[in-house]
């Protein structure tokens, strides 16, 4: 039976020591009959059949918890709309979540326990790049198919030797696309670059991505400065940017950090155009922000108002937290369990099958799905586990307001 969604280089070795060193940078709800179709049917010994385990590797107490719990929760909501749709083939889900605190030696070791011991047909997460490098180079190994919802370093796939899959564009397509578009909109030719350098995915985005996609804009970057993740005191830095003459400023950072470099800019009154980083469309920025943030733009896959089914899920997501949600990453969370579901269905396994077996199943499944149907729009992955999803060009004004950069 068919399964259908929502209708409607590496760097330097000093990086890549702190990649692999540091912590850095993926479900409580009601089922709901809008949610993609699912239907199973499959039975066994005395018309029960063996639940199928999934793992799920978030953060739930470090850094990026804010991530780790939306992703969570919206994990969880697949599960539960899937089991009360029948499951799959028969085999309702289980979600076995493991609270990584951002750490990739919790990472390893709960990737290992959900493959070992926990029997896991597939693993969601985990977050960040810094665990995603370390994730991914575990799953040959283990044989199991592991899927990020967040993490977008260039090559990271790469490393999973066909286990490895990243459900969002990594941050070579999402700048090639966010950063021309942010330069022709705010007639920028100058700009300051500044980011945090502990963490893997700024870092990486900051150092390898931006300047070679700015430099093939002509937008010349003519001052470059840095910061340590959990940094609260950016008056210098935001001194040092009013004093180039820059048309605009790239802030690569977690969400925290940004919200509070916005409100030293609002201090200071400088008043530029920022161009961040993606994962700053979170409640957290917007917390830490407030009516400080103007003209900040990132890159997203998901825009509530881009269809009927993007809108519907930011409502779930909504009632399920009344505090802003992070629901680009859960909606990319939510997309993972449905198409490890679909693949599995698609395949007749349930959770009677052989763990190689069914591992193997939705490895190959995954690698050749195209035009899944999500609340992100449609979703497929190229041959080296990278997935093809829309970008969006989105201006954040305070707390709420959101456009998108035409």
């Amino acid at each position: 039976m068919t399964r259908h969604g929502w209708h409607g280089p590496v760097r330097s070795a000093r990086l890549l020591a702190t990649i692999l060193a540091l912590v850095v940078l993926g479900a409580a709800c009601s089922s709901d009959d809008d949610g993609p179709n699912v239907d199973g049917n499959g039975t066994g010994d005395g018309g029960e059949v063996a639940p199928m385990t999934i793992g799920l590797l978030t953060d739930l107490s470090g850094p990026v918890a804010t991530f780790g719990t939306d992703i969570q929760a919206a994990s969880e909501l697949a599960v539960e709309e899937i089991n009360a749709d029948g499951g799959v083939n028969g085999s309702m889900l289980e979600l076995q979540v493991v609270d990584t605190g951002l750490d990739p030696g919790e990472a390893v070791q709960g990737l290992r326990d959900l493959a070992t011991e926990q029997n896991a047909f597939a693993v969601s997460g985990p977050v960040s790049s810094g665990e995603a490098e370390v994730i991914f180079a575990q799953a040959p190994d283990l044989q199991i198919p592991v899927m990020t919802a967040t993490a977008n370093q260039p090559g990271l796939t790469e490393l999973g030797e066909g286990w490895a899959f990243v459900n969002t564009p990594t941050a070579v397509h999402a700048y090639a696309q966010a950063l021309p578009a942010f330069a022709l909109n705010y007639q920028v030719s100058r700009v300051a670059l500044v980011y945090d350098d502990e963490s893997p995915g700024p870092t990486a985005t900051a150092e390898l991505v931006v300047p070679a996609v700015a430099e093939q804009a002509g937008i010349e970057i003519v001052d470059t400065a840095t910061f340590q993740v959990g940094a609260t005191d950016f008056a210098g830095l935001v001194e040092r940017v009013a004093a180039e003459d820059v048309d605009a400023l790239f802030f690569m950072s977690l969400p925290v950090e940004a919200g509070l470099f916005a409100r030293e800019m609002q201090n200071q009154g400088l008043d530029l155009p920022v161009l961040g980083f993606a994962a700053q469309g979170s409640g957290a920025f917007r917390e830490a922000g407030g009516d400080a943030i103007h003209d900040w733009v990132i890159p997203t896959v998901f825009f509530p108002p881009a269809s009927d089914a993007a809108s519907e899920f930011a409502a779930k997501m909504q009632e399920a937290d009344p505090e802003p949600p992070t629901v680009p990453e859960a909606a990319n969370a939510y997309e993972i369990i449905y198409m490890i579901a679909q693949v599995a269905e698609d395949a007749g396994i349930d959770g009677g099958t052989p763990v190689e077996e069914a591992r193997e199943a939705i490895r190959d499944g995954l690698l050749g799905l195209s035009g899944f149907e999500g609340p992100t729009g449609p979703v497929s992955f190229m041959e080296n586990g990278e997935a093809e999803k829309t970008v969006y060009t989105l201006v954040l004004t305070g707390a709420e307001e959101t456009e998108l950069l035409e």
